[in-house]
């Protein structure tokens, strides 16, 4: 596994006013992180990856459509239940959608993403009528579009719908219940088999690096526990990270021994990994490895945010991965607002801005061909 550090740089200091330095990374990594036994944690989708590689393999899901057997009537509650509360609530998705909507006091994004949600839920259950009527490949790359759409208003919605159900299920995963988590795991292997996971690999190398230094590492992730565990057994990220450490959502189901095989049900096990539980994750590896936060690395304010801001807390580093041509000091500014609410710190020190690094991404590499 070669990995080589010394043409990755990164941009420091950011804040919303200057224009910040860029800076080799090698530098940096020999000035901020003296530890000799430290444990890095890395975000996983759009990060570790160029794409939401949940997202890549429900779009590789939503292929087999000629497959499904259920019916419409079936199919439209999966895709938005409004017959079965959660958990002993007596109100549904459905039900909360069109609160949302109706509710003059309700919040103006919620009220907007409501909107979307119900104007596609009734969009995708008359295009799945049409395919299970007579399939053509127009219909099913519509299809396919709106349930990826479908998927990201309702991801948008989660904190909403979390202030009802508490431990709730996101909605591509609904699909997976009654299923075992080897169909899970299969529809990973296949999307790594066709190319479709593409690794950072500067942030690779970098992982590398730290792990040829004596390191730990592991990954806390948003998406499904067994998707990510497959990506990790079945490419070189095994050399980095080891399965056991691979931190993910789960769901709640059984476990058939015989068989060694998982049986998902409809609700995730425990709180959903985003957010505030990124960060007590993290906390935990770090007490149960017994090394100290060194670096955490991920993209989203909302959802890597505090990870980072724990780490950082620490006297760690943070790496956030940005797209091309993004623009780098908005980015900083949500990561900042994000960081300065987990700590309680009216403004962000200078010392710690420059532990947060900004690394442009563009250099992404097909995970079958990294040697």
């Amino acid at each position: 596994m070669e990995n080589n550090i010394n043409d990755i740089c990164v941009y420091t200091g950011l804040d919303g006013l200057k224009t910040g330095s860029i800076t080799n990374i090698k530098d940096l990594k020999e000035e901020f992180i003296k530890s000799q036994n430290g444990l890095f944690i890395s975000d996983f989708d759009k990060c570790l990856t160029k794409d939401d590689f949940g997202v890549t393999c429900f779009k590789m899901w939503l292929r087999d459509i000629d497959k499904w057997n259920y019916s419409p009537e079936k199919f439209a509650e999966i895709l938005l239940p409004q017959k079965e509360p959660t958990d002993g609530n007596i109100i549904s998705y459905y039900d909360l959608v069109k609160n949302a909507i109706n509710n003059p006091k309700s919040k103006i994004s919620d009220h907007q993403n409501a909107q979307k949600v119900m104007a596609l839920y009734h969009e995708i259950t008359e295009l799945y009528k049409q395919i299970k009527k007579s399939s053509t490949p127009e219909l099913k790359k519509e299809f396919e579009n709106k349930m990826v759409e479908f998927d990201n208003v309702t991801y948008k919605l989660e904190p909403y719908f979390q202030e009802f159900f508490g431990n709730q299920i996101f909605f591509r995963l609904r699909f997976w219940a009654g299923n075992n988590h080897i169909m899970a795991k299969n529809n990973s292997h296949q999307a790594i088999t066709e190319g479709r996971l593409q690794i950072n690999k500067d942030l690779f190398d970098f992982y590398a690096q730290l792990k040829s230094e004596g390191h730990n590492s592991a990954i806390i992730t948003t998406n499904y526990f067994s998707t990510v565990r497959e990506a990790v057994n079945r490419t070189i990220l095994n050399q980095i990270f080891a399965e056991k450490d691979v931190y993910a959502t789960k769901m709640q189901g059984n476990l058939d021994k015989s068989k060694s095989v998982y049986q998902i049900k409809k609700q995730i096990l425990g709180a959903p990994v985003i957010n505030d539980q990124k960060a007590f994750i993290a906390k935990q590896a770090s007490v149960l490895k017994n090394r100290e936060l060194i670096l955490a690395a991920g993209d989203s304010p909302r959802g890597d945010g505090k990870m980072i801001g724990e780490v950082l807390s620490r006297s760690g580093v943070g790496i956030i991965p940005v797209q091309e041509n993004s623009d780098i000091q908005k980015i900083a500014q949500k990561f900042q607002k994000s960081i300065q609410e987990y700590l309680n710190l009216t403004e962000i020190p200078e010392e710690m801005k420059q532990r947060m690094w900004f690394l442009p991404s563009n250099n992404y590499v097909d995970s079958r061909n990294i040697k």
